[in-house]
């Protein structure tokens, strides 16, 4: 009998879901620091900060998003 292999989000009952997690946080923080980082260089502060969380918000978002809806179209 051939196993199939779990999906994102049938693995979000094991540590997919950390995966997920820390992807999120990480993309929120990269885009912090770096928009902390470039208004420190052009003394803008904080419109790169704001605008590249919020990148990193979405970004972090839109990756959750395809990983969960990968394992319901059953794409690999």
């Amino acid at each position: 009998m051939k196993r199939e292999k779990p999906g994102p989000a049938k693995e979000m009952l094991g540590f997919g879901a950390f995966s997920v997690i820390w992807t999120a946080i990480a993309a929120v923080l990269g885009g912090a620091a770096l928009g902390y980082i470039v208004d420190s260089l052009l003394g803008t502060f904080p419109i790169f900060l704001v605008v590249l969380m919020l990148l990193g918000i979405f970004g972090g978002f839109l990756k959750a998003y395809r990983a969960i809806m990968k394992d319901f179209d059953g794409k690999e």
